[in-house]
């Protein structure tokens, strides 16, 4: 079972949701860090993903008109 809940202060969750659990039922509480990680990850890729389409060409260094002289390899 998965419970979503923000944090309203240090101490206490707010369910986002109601559970079917019993009043004093013990539950424990796992914090996934990477899955914010993982949201920004998905994000980014749908971003980039309707800025540019497979139909894009690829661009090599002869295609350039002018470099970048501030750019450091």
């Amino acid at each position: 079972m998965n419970i979503r809940a923000t944090i309203t202060d240090s101490t206490h969750l707010k369910l986002l949701s109601p559970v079917d659990l019993p009043p004093g039922a013990s539950v424990v509480i796992s914090i996934d860090e990477d899955a914010d990680k993982s949201d920004f990850y998905v994000a980014s890729s749908l971003g980039l993903s309707r800025a540019y389409a497979d139909s894009e060409p690829d661009y090599s260094a002869s295609d350039m008109l002018s470099s970048n002289p501030e750019f450091k390899k």
